[in-house]
């Protein structure tokens, strides 16, 4: 199946829809919507996808998406770690603002609400104070039926975030949203095949055959759309993974080297301060020390 529109404005009979999703796991294909996503993962952790970003989501995690912004989500799969728990509870809510007329929204009482649409085109992640009360106000809507009344919550739950702009952005700011179904159906083989093999040489003939490309046309394709290189890009998710083995304590930073698809240490070590800014060694010890601290 092609990657491609979901369309959610058919389902939007009340202004907004509201689903659960409850998964043994996840193996999502990019995609798109044509309405505004927030997601809040109550239970679950793997990668993201969003735009030309790839980041780790995890338990509690809260991201709203802009109309046709690409993004995809994975959990482990079960040859990369052991006795991993792969299953996924979360509150997905679409909506389309289009409650303002114009002469409203561009008043300047709605200055806050302006810039926090604008800043919604990289979809953002809620951090901070603003984190507890959007979630509250979340699981209001959902345990909520009346149309009117999840409407006022929601118009709180924007209300809140435009006030105290409490978020991170997804998406770089130099990417450039493409809703052409034949490139993100390119890219989504793409991605799909780098998380099932990154433990393992990927090689760039292979990659570029998937893409029916030569190597020096698909590099630049690539960099193009994604604003990396495709070696950074594969380094960046075995940095991820090996950070995942550092943090179960049970193997050495050497052996994780090799787990995580690098046939050198010097690579790896090389690697992984360029992404995460510590070393491996620096890394484990902050991290389970964290762990205790907040046991």
């Amino acid at each position: 199946m092609k990657p491609s529109l979901f369309d959610v404005q058919s389902l939007l009979k009340n202004s907004i829809h509201v689903k659960e999703v409850v998964q043994k796991s996840l193996s999502d294909q990019l995609h798109y919507h044509n309405a505004y996503e927030i997601a809040l993962i109550l239970k679950g952790n793997g990668r993201r996808i969003v735009g030309d970003s790839v980041d780790r989501f995890v338990d509690g995690d809260l991201t709203i998406m802009p109309p046709y912004m690409p993004h995809a989500t994975y959990t482990e799969s079960k040859h990369h770690v052991v006795n991993n728990d792969e299953s996924i509870h979360a509150i997905v809510i679409y909506f389309l603002p289009d409650w303002f007329e114009d002469r409203h929204y561009n008043s300047v009482e709605f200055a806050p609400l302006r810039l926090l649409f604008n800043n919604l085109k990289r979809g953002i992640r809620v951090i901070g104070d603003s984190y507890i009360t959007i979630v509250q106000l979340l699981k209001k809507i959902v345990e909520t039926e009346n149309g009117l009344d999840r409407l006022l919550l929601l118009l709180n739950l924007i209300n809140d975030l435009a006030s105290n702009p409490n978020y991170e952005y997804l998406a770089s700011s130099i990417y450039q949203i493409s809703n052409r179904e034949d490139s993100i159906e390119k890219i989504n083989k793409i991605y799909k095949y780098v998380m099932e093999n990154f433990v393992n040489k990927i090689s760039l003939d292979e990659v570029a055959d998937i893409a029916y490309m030569t190597p020096p046309a698909f590099c630049k394709y690539f960099k193009n759309r994604t604003n990396k290189t495709f070696s950074n890009f594969v380094n960046e998710i075995r940095i991820g993974y090996a950070c995942e083995l550092l943090l179960q304590g049970n193997s050495d930073i050497s052996s994780i080297a090799y787990l995580s698809g690098f046939n050198n240490f010097t690579s790896f070590n090389k690697n992984f301060k360029k992404f995460t800014k510590v070393t491996p060694s620096e890394f484990r010890i902050k991290s389970l020390s964290s762990l205790e601290f907040s046991e």
